[in-house]
């Protein structure tokens, strides 16, 4: 590393990667075979392990608790799709839902400068002592970058700024070459744009996210698994390399970033989740029909709908024909708005449930549990104490039993009640019970009832595990350790410590003291924590809502 880089005044820089969905299933092989030479400096002369996720461990809820170093009890983001409290209608988070300062927030306030390109759950943007641009989630033609003046120089340089939305674009059986150009293509271009930035912008803290390597592990793990129920050892060698190709040229980046950096630089990759096989997808709702705890109405329309439902009239059918086009837009085009409405009244949905008859209800698509509670949703009939516990206790038990009827395999890996997982702010807002599907199995969730079955085959082949990556590398940091029980959470009150900076004391994370070098500097210092009062809140909040266009 060499100090061919803008400084605003000399400072020691952190310099982190995020790979979305990395898993050492793919690396560490791949470390062994020579393939990955700078992951291998990594692990050799850094720290590395896994990185736990939230629960579930999706995009949304994970890369929030990395921005904030909280739950997301205490940043309020469970999911992609949140319940409004007290209510049972839902929403598409963004990141004015974020309750709480963001670390690069904590950093700018203290005068140093940070940089942020398609970090998960930014837009929309918000005024940050640097730049930044958003990441996913953010709708088509909308504002993307911070400030707004370098959204017009990206342009000119580089081209659009591709943001996939959530579900990306999807492959097909004899077009997957179409579907690996479109994300690798996509990610040479974000390399290239955050290597100019890194050049022309003063920085302190820098980080680029690549999330290319989640929808091809979507997409593409079965022809990487023997183990997959679906393997295929006939594809083109082109498909078959593709997830190893891109841990390729993620690791060719790092070589290229190792050259250009100063040293006393601090090097992160980490991934908000990790990733393994899928073969079955598990609707949750349907099961709570199945156990009596969900009812739909018995009216004309309902019924009329649950006949027509029966008879194939499913949002299964829209997904196997979104697979055949080759694209998700066939799927993500009825997702919201008047068109979402449209499929309401062709299929069973949310508004078919007779809520006077219902004591369990599951949001988001992660699956979250939620006990329909009297007082607390609009139509709850469920009472609080031992009525609650008594209905919550017995769900529980059918799901820490539950096997798909075609396979065999237990559906679930393990069950959480609200208690186990959540405090902070938001606990009111969390699901009663969540959970973690084994191993092979996903989950599927909508405001439309997917299909008349429990269980269905999954079009893709992979999904997200909890079990995520990082590793650290600098001047300050172990050699050739391999430490356990980081959570991602963990990260930013870290990355703040590095900094010498004081962490608010409504961080959920804890400084990952074990990486750092005996002796070392950061090793010596203790932990500043910063009360963050009331009022402080308060004007968090105000400057929250001015940033967000909201006032």
């Amino acid at each position: 590393m060499n100090s061919d880089i803008n400084s605003p005044g000399g400072k020691s820089k952190v310099f982190t990667i995020g790979v979305d969905g990395g898993t050492f299933d793919i690396i560490l092989p791949l470390v062994e075979k020579g393939k990955l030479p700078n992951f291998e400096r990594m692990i050799n002369q850094g720290v590395w392990g896994e990185l736990e996720s939230t629960v579930p461990p999706f995009s949304g809820p994970a890369w929030s608790s990395f921005q904030t170093g909280k739950a997301p009890s205490s940043h309020g983001i469970f999911d992609f799709l949140n319940k409004k409290p007290n209510s049972y209608e839902t929403y598409y988070v963004n990141s004015t839902h974020i309750r709480g300062a963001r670390f690069w927030d904590v950093l700018g306030d203290n005068g140093l400068k940070v940089g942020i390109i398609n970090v998960m759950v930014t837009y929309p943007p918000r005024a940050v002592n640097g730049f930044l641009l958003t990441g996913g989630l953010t709708p088509p033609g909308r504002s993307f970058a911070y400030p707004e003046s370098l959204a017009k120089e990206i342009t000119e340089t580089f081209g659009d700024y591709r943001i996939w939305g959530v579900g990306g674009i999807s492959s097909t059986e004899g077009g997957e070459e179409k579907f690996i150009n479109a994300y690798f293509a996509n990610e040479k271009r974000r390399m290239d744009m955050a290597k100019y930035l890194m050049r022309t912008r003063e920085w302190d803290f820098f980080m680029v996210m690549f999330e290319g390597s989640d929808p091809l592990q979507h997409e593409l793990w079965k022809y990487i698994d023997e183990n997959h129920p679906r393997f295929n050892s006939n594809a083109e060698e082109y498909v078959k390399q593709a997830i190893p190709n891109f841990y390729k040229e993620v690791d060719g980046f790092l070589g290229e970033i190792f050259e250009v950096l100063p040293d006393d630089t601090t090097v992160c990759i980490m991934s908000d989740h990790g990733f393994g096989p899928m073969d079955r997808y598990f609707l949750v709702n349907n099961f709570l029909i199945e156990t009596g705890m969900l009812k739909l109405n018995t009216n004309f329309s309902t019924s009329l709908k649950r006949v027509a439902f029966d008879r194939g009239v499913s949002l299964e059918r829209l997904y196997r024909l979104a697979r055949k086009l080759g694209v998700s837009r066939a799927a993500k085009a009825f997702r919201g708005g008047a068109r979402e409405k449209m499929l309401n009244r062709l299929t069973p949905s949310f508004r078919d449930i007779d809520w006077s008859q219902t004591r369990a209800f599951a949001v988001g698509t992660g699956g979250h549990i939620y006990l329909n509670v009297r007082g607390r949703e609009p139509q709850g009939i469920v009472e609080m104490g031992e009525e609650y516990e008594n209905v919550r206790n017995l769900i529980i038990e059918k799901l820490e039993s539950l096997h798909d009827p075609k396979t065999g395999d237990t559906a679930i890996e393990k069950v959480f009640s609200k208690e186990e997982l959540y405090t902070g702010r938001f606990y009111d807002w969390a699901p009663d019970i969540s959970f973690l599907p084994a191993r092979g199995f996903g989950t599927l969730q909508r405001e439309q009832f997917v299909s008349p079955s429990t269980f269905i085959d999954s079009p893709s082949c992979g999904t997200h595990r909890i079990n995520g990556i990082m590793l650290l590398f600098g001047p300050n940091i172990e050699s050739n350790k391999q430490i356990e029980e980081a959570k991602i959470f963990d990260l930013a009150p870290t990355i703040l410590h590095l900094f010498g900076l004081p962490i608010p004391e409504d961080m959920d994370g804890r400084v990952l003291k074990e990486i750092f070098r005996q002796g070392s500097e950061p090793a010596e210092r203790r932990e500043i924590y910063q009360k963050v009062d009331e009022e402080e809140k308060i004007r968090e909040r105000v400057k929250h809502l001015r940033n967000s266009g909201r006032i």
